[in-house]
């Protein structure tokens, strides 16, 4: 097997690993979703942290991975600009948080359509696109060899 041949089939196959963690997070998230809220168990934490409520840090936390999932997986499968992995990352995960959203309004016992949470859901993605911008497409620091994984085809 030639080299070039052994680096195509790495490639591909760090493809299928982003997706395939990509989309093991969008079925954890609807998994979520779909508890009942008298199911969720009552955690020994403050119900608010610097005056955000939990529920909000929860969900920045849960989209910020989602942001750093999703921009990684477009990353490696397209010849795009940061700029438009970047956008592309923070429409989708926004609209998927919103359909969240809509989607608890139907779970019993939960509250859905909360603008704070949505706010959140795109902060977060936001913050985790921009994480795995900063580390691996930020020109000041794009000196540094951009791991196999996160380099499409043609770079």
């Amino acid at each position: 097997m030639h080299k070039a041949d052994t680096k195509k089939k790495k490639f591909f196959n760090m493809k299928i690993v982003w997706w395939v963690l990509f989309v093991l997070w969008i079925s954890g998230v609807i998994l979520l979703s779909t508890i009942r809220g008298d199911m969720i168990p009552k955690l020994p934490i403050p119900n608010r942290i610097f005056g955000i409520g939990m529920d909000k840090i929860f969900h920045f936390g849960l989209f910020t991975t989602g942001g750093i999932l999703l921009s990684g997986a477009l990353r490696i499968s397209f010849a795009w600009r940061w700029r438009t992995i970047l956008l592309v990352t923070i429409i989708c995960l926004s609209l998927f948080g919103m359909s969240d959203e809509f989607h608890q309004l139907y779970t019993p016992k939960r509250s859905g359509a909360d603008i704070g949470d949505w706010l959140a859901d795109t902060l977060g993605s936001t913050f985790g696109a921009f994480l795995l911008y900063f580390f691996y497409g930020f020109p000041f620091i794009r000196k540094r060899r951009i791991p196999d994984c996160l380099a499409p085809e043609g770079d």
